[in-house]
């Protein structure tokens, strides 16, 4: 024999607050649902699931003009993964620039990602924009570079990932972020379940 329980409303037992409500169609609207796991209906924890997702971007314009990495503005975000297996998906476009004077071959400009946890720093993905020119003139070169990486910290700690770039080779007096007034370099950095 089953049985059914027909209510339209819920309410915490403290103060009378509606925590839930049923409409006549079924449908539940609760402001907050925290649970541990999400399971499938094979009972497992579901995978490949996007758990959380940071986002920025910004036009602010930064140059790197020495070959010692500089922050690029407004190009950072921290996360706190909710399981120490999970994976961390980086992705977007930087908006790149590299020139040099005249007389000069090898124009090199460099970015990375830095990841930072408990006050360790690592290198974890590496972007370069990199032209030749054998005719001695003067470069100029603004592209969008699209990036995207997968990461595994292996924690629940607070971890910031970070552009930075540099000069790398003497011939590329600087390289630029959002050179243009149209340029938008985004960032975007998601929490995957994996089994």
């Amino acid at each position: 024999m089953s049985s059914i329980l027909k209510v339209s409303e819920i309410q915490d037992p403290t103060n009378g607050n509606t925590a839930l409500t049923i409409d006549s169609t079924g449908d539940i609207t609760t402001s907050t649902v925290k649970v541990n796991d999400i399971l499938g209906t094979n009972g497992h924890a579901l995978t490949d699931t996007v758990l959380q997702t940071k986002h920025t971007s910004t036009t602010s314009f930064t140059t790197c003009s020495t070959t010692s990495y500089s922050d690029i503005s407004g190009m950072s975000l921290t996360i706190t993964p909710t399981r120490t297996n999970s994976l961390i998906k980086l992705s977007g476009v930087l908006c790149a620039a590299i020139q040099s004077t005249a007389s000069q071959v090898d124009v090199h400009g460099r970015s990375r990602i830095l990841r930072t946890f408990t006050g360790d720093s690592t290198e974890v993905y590496v972007i370069d924009l990199r032209t030749y020119d054998f005719n001695g003139g003067s470069i100029y070169v603004n592209t969008g570079l699209p990036f995207m990486f997968i990461d595994q910290p292996n924690t629940t700690l607070p971890v910031t990932y970070k552009f930075q770039g540099k000069e790398v080779s003497s011939g590329c007096t600087s390289m630029d972020f959002n050179a243009e007034s149209a340029n938008r370099c985004s960032f975007i950095i998601q929490e995957i379940a994996v089994n």
